[in-house]
């Protein structure tokens, strides 16, 4: 994932659903930010996914991983 995320934003199945992950600046994640996120996000399944919960509080409907690393998922256009 990590890999992926760092080259274009996008696994095979984030090009299936159209959707990407960039930073909040717009541009895809550096290693660190894209490491931490993975990190976080295989806790937050751990503890009950309490962290992909979040995004339904989240005023954003941010994950929290993408809160905790200032990344985000784009819905890309049909093309």
């Amino acid at each position: 994932f990590v890999w992926y995320w760092t080259k274009s934003g996008q696994t095979l199945a984030m090009q299936t659903w159209r959707i990407q992950l960039l930073g909040f600046d717009g541009k895809p994640l550096p290693l660190e930010q894209a490491v931490r996120r993975y990190v976080i996000a295989s806790f937050s399944l751990m503890f009950f996914g309490l962290g992909f919960l979040w995004a339904i509080f989240d005023r954003e409907g941010l994950y929290l991983h993408d809160r905790f690393t200032g990344s985000r998922l784009f819905e890309l256009p049909k093309k």
